[in-house]
């Protein structure tokens, strides 16, 4: 019963991001891979790779590659540092990026994951910083034999260069474990961000995460 409940909930949440809208929409599929290398005494290497695409021809709208160190995770918490160049139709940027990220085990079996990232940004030899906030609220579910974590998540950012928490994201995905260190995030995301026109965006796309 629990497992329908939770399912009844991401249900709803996603027939709010795919909502028609009135106003003009932007629709983009987006895959992306990480994979953690090998831990030496608690850290480990990872690597980043991400596309985005137009959902109608497919066309690169950005390109992501990048390079990091985790550190172990203590009582549930962890640091990272991350290096990445994002590719674009109109020019490269060059992001150098800080992480913490936390848990929290709550009743019934849901748990609350934070992720906070600071970001200086080298768009175009311009300068700039980014804070983002992402939270999540998950639970595992039982779904054919298999236990599968849902969840929803909210991510706000801010922009140094508007001055303002110019993106605002509503997520809902589930992640299906493959091996013991791998699975793969399913999900669909409706972004409102008001540097980008149209403002809307509709976004549905797939996240394959490996630890080696």
């Amino acid at each position: 019963m629990r497992s329908l409940v939770v399912l009844s909930l991401l249900l709803g949440v996603a027939s709010h991001c795919c909502t028609a809208q009135s106003i003009p929409v932007a629709h983009e599929f987006r895959y992306q891979v990480l994979v953690t290398l090998p831990r030496v005494h608690g850290f480990a290497g990872t690597i980043v790779l991400e596309q985005h695409l137009e959902a109608d021809d497919l066309a690169p709208n950005e390109r992501v590659q990048g390079v990091g160190i985790v550190s172990p995770l203590v009582n549930r918490m962890s640091v990272g540092s991350e290096l990445r160049q994002v590719v674009t139709p109109t020019g490269v940027e060059h992001r150098y990026i800080e992480t913490f990220n936390a848990a929290v085990p709550l009743l019934a079996g849901f748990e609350w994951r934070n992720r906070a990232r600071t970001e200086i940004r080298d768009v175009a030899g311009t300068w700039s910083h980014r804070y983002q906030d992402r939270a999540i609220l998950g639970h595992d579910l039982s779904l054919m034999r298999h236990t599968v974590f849902s969840y929803v998540q909210e991510n706000l950012s801010y922009d140094s260069r508007y001055a303002t928490i110019n993106r605002q994201e509503a997520t809902v995905g589930i992640r299906v474990p493959v091996t013991a260190g791998s699975s793969i995030d399913s999900y669909v995301t409706r972004s409102n961000d008001v540097r980008r026109t149209p403002h809307l965006l509709v976004a549905s796309g797939v996240t394959i995460r490996v630890a080696l």
